[in-house]
Parts: structure tokens; C-alpha cells; sequence
């Protein structure tokens, strides 16, 4: 009978000793690593992080250590805005290179590096890690819609990439352009498939907000912008082969969530600190107006000429908007002479401006063009398409 008593009071005395030490189990759970809050925040940023260095790194402007701004000067202003006829660098220190079509292998090669380098492997990592996840089926089809959008602009520019083979261990790991198309479909199937089903199986349509720098609040936006992407991509193959055209084409405008249509729509990158790099270049005095696009400015008497450009300041042609021809830097021998030139308006492209990706405007052009190649499965007028282009562009 002692020793029962004994042990009871033992026991008691055991359960309020415990009761006093629960104290400090949260704490210690805690600091042994303990799946609580702050660990669940940062399982989360493990799925989001990646989305902002693929943004900046499209219209590039991301800063891997290096500074931002300089390098988007060789990735697209030197070569493409050049070529293109948007703009022109006159600058005597370029007065060798492309300016003049002797193409500086620095400059020409920096979108592949750079994106290589940079960008393409944290796309790469992004769908490998969110490609299983039932969770976050909605950061696995943004991933691919921008994987698409980063890679489609390098295989334009240089033909065979490295795309579906990335990251495996083959012999020859290179996609020819037909194959990195066909692959870029693929992956905006995918993409749709993916946000599609994150919706239908309840998932909140502002649930990828944490990752939006593109004017893609919503889940259904986004599937808008791989619709719109396809059919870019299918107009852009239209001439070489018009079966898989038609097949994109009819996919994109005959999916239910449709295409970008409003230029409150427009697919443009800012936020979390991006700055508009053309605005930094305009800032060394190097973004002038090129003889091609003041051609068709000027020609069809486009208003929009001033809100792109200023008018020059040569002698008699205060408001004239001249361009810098391609292929020259100097005048008669004088360097100076296309500083007199139109410079673009530093007004109104700023720091703060949305870097565009993919308009309304060019949508519509585009539902034109399908129109016209007989591939528009909605049977539209390609006149009227265009006059709906044309009000969004402005």
C-alpha cells in the first residue's frame, strides 16, 4: 500500500515536472528546424524567386553582378534596334563596328551568351522543380510561357538552339529552328494544360501574383499570353510550313480563355526594381532615331512620332524628325553632324517605362495576317482586324 503511494506520488510529481519543461518545446523545435512559418516561406520562395531573374532577362536588363543597362546595349540595342532601323549609335568609338555592317563578335554573340549564361538555366530550374508539383501547376505553366518567350527571340536571331535537350546528357544536344518551334508549341500546350487544370481544380486565379512583373495578375491572363505567343509563332512559320500555322493558329484563337485583345492587356515587364534600359542608354546620349523608321513615321504622317522621338535641332529643320542612315556615323567628315539629329524622347521612355513584350495591337495584326494566309479558323474580316489593331497601338 506504501509503495502505491509511493509511485503515485512519483508520477504526479513526474507530469508537473514535465508540465513545467513544455515551455520551451516550441522554441527548441524551432531551432531544430522544425517546419514552422518561416521554413514554409521559404519552401514557397524556392518556387517564386526564379520567375523575377527570367522576366528581367527577357527584354534583358538583369544585373548578375556586372551592373544593368550596358549589357542590354549589346544584346539589342547595337544589334537588333540597329539592323531593324529603329535607332542609331553614331558614337566614333562604334565607327568600326556594326554601325558600319563589320559585326563586333562581342556584341553580336552577347543575347546568347547572356541568355545561356543567365537566364535560360533558371527557366530550366524553374520547370524542373515545380513540373511535379500538384501544388503549383500555375508557376509551372508561367515558367514555360516565359521559357517560350526568352528562347523564341534567340532561335530568330541565330537558328539552331539549345532547347529540348537542355541539361541532358547527349551527344548532340542542338535543336534545329523547325525543331525548337515545334518544341515551343509543345510547351505552350503544356503551359495551357497546366493553368488550365490549376484553375478547374479550385486554385485562386490571383494566386500568381507573387511572381507577376509581365501585367499578368491572373492565372486566366496568363494563359491569354501563351495563346497570344502561339499565335505569333504560327504566323512566323506560316510561309514555310502552313499546316502546323493552321493547327497553332486554330488553337490559340479557339481556346476558350482567347487572346490578348486590350491594351490594358499588354504583356510589358516593371516592378522589383527593372528599369527600362533603353531609358539608361538614352541617358549616355546614344539612342537616335534611324533613317528607316523616320521613313515610315514621316510617311504615313504617324502621331505617334512624338511621343517616340524629338524633333531635331539642325539649322532649318527644328520640326522635322530626322533619322541617322544606317551605315555612316559621320557627315561630310564631321562626327558631330547627327547629334542634330532626332533623339528619342527621354519624356516619355523612362527608367520607370514597362519594357513590351507583346501588345494588343500586334495581336490583332496578327488574327489580320491569319485572315489573309486563310488560316483564321474564326472566319474574320482581315480589314476589320487591322482597324481594331490600329486603335490599341495608339
Amino acid at each position: 500500500m506504501k509503495s502505491s503511494k509511493y509511485i503515485s506520488i512519483l508520477c504526479v510529481g513526474s507530469l508537473l515536472s514535465l508540465a513545467s519543461c513544455t515551455d520551451g518545446f516550441e522554441s527548441d523545435n524551432k531551432i531544430n528546424g522544425s517546419f514552422d512559418d518561416t521554413v514554409k516561406e521559404y519552401d514557397f520562395q524556392k518556387y517564386t524567386t526564379n520567375f523575377e531573374t527570367i522576366q528581367k532577362g527577357i527584354y534583358f536588363n538583369y544585373d548578375w553582378g556586372e551592373g544593368t543597362t550596358w549589357p542590354w546595349q549589346t544584346f539589342q540595342n547595337l544589334n537588333h534596334d540597329m539592323f531593324s532601323g529603329y535607332f542609331h549609335d553614331f558614337a566614333s568609338k562604334f565607327s568600326d563596328k556594326n554601325t558600319v555592317y563589320a559585326l563586333e563578335a562581342g556584341w553580336t554573340a552577347s543575347a546568347w551568351n547572356y541568355t545561356y549564361n543567365y537566364i535560360f538555366p533558371v527557366a530550366h530550374k524553374s520547370t524542373l522543380i515545380t513540373q511535379d508539383e500538384a501544388k503549383y501547376k500555375h508557376f509551372y505553366g508561367a515558367t514555360l510561357v516565359l521559357k517560350v518567350e526568352a528562347m523564341h527571340r534567340i532561335t530568330d536571331t541565330y537558328g539552331p538552339i539549345v532547347y529540348s535537350k537542355f541539361g541532358k546528357n547527349e551527344t548532340n544536344s542542338v535543336d534545329t529552328q523547325e525543331e525548337a518551334y515545334k518544341a515551343f508549341f509543345d510547351d505552350l500546350d503544356k503551359a495551357v494544360d497546366a493553368l488550365d487544370t490549376y484553375l478547374k481544380e479550385g486554385g485562386k486565379e490571383d494566386g500568381v501574383k507573387s511572381i507577376n512583373m509581365c501585367n499578368c495578375p491572373t492565372a486566366s491572363r496568363w494563359i491569354k499570353f501563351a495563346n497570344s505567343l502561339r499565335l505569333r509563332l504560327a504566323m512566323r512559320v506560316s510561309n514555310v510550313n502552313k499546316t502546323l500555322a493552321t493547327s497553332e493558329a486554330r488553337k490559340a484563337l479557339e481556346n476558350s480563355y482567347g487572346v490578348i485583345e486590350s491594351s490594358d492587356e499588354n504583356i510589358q515587364i516593371s516592378g522589383k526594381g527593372y528599369q527600362n534600359p533603353l531609358a539608361g542608354v538614352a541617358g549616355w546620349g546614344e539612342t537616335y532615331m534611324g533613317a528607316t523608321i523616320a521613313s515610315v513615321l514621316n510617311g504615313y504622317k504617324d502621331p505617334r512620332i512624338s511621343i517616340y522621338y524629338n524633333p531635331a535641332t539642325l539649322a532649318e529643320h527644328t520640326e522635322e524628325y530626322l533619322g541617322v542612315p544606317q551605315g555612316v556615323y559621320a557627315k561630310d567628315g564631321d562626327p558631330n553632324y547627327y547629334q542634330s539629329y532626332s533623339f528619342i524622347n527621354t519624356q516619355t521612355i523612362t527608367a520607370s517605362t514597362p519594357a513590351v513584350l507583346l501588345t494588343a495591337a500586334e495581336t490583332w495584326f496578327l488574327r489580320a495576317e491569319a485572315s489573309l494566309r486563310g488560316i483564321n479558323p474564326k472566319n474574320e474580316s482581315a480589314k476589320q482586324c487591322y482597324a481594331t489593331g490600329v486603335q490599341p497601338s495608339f
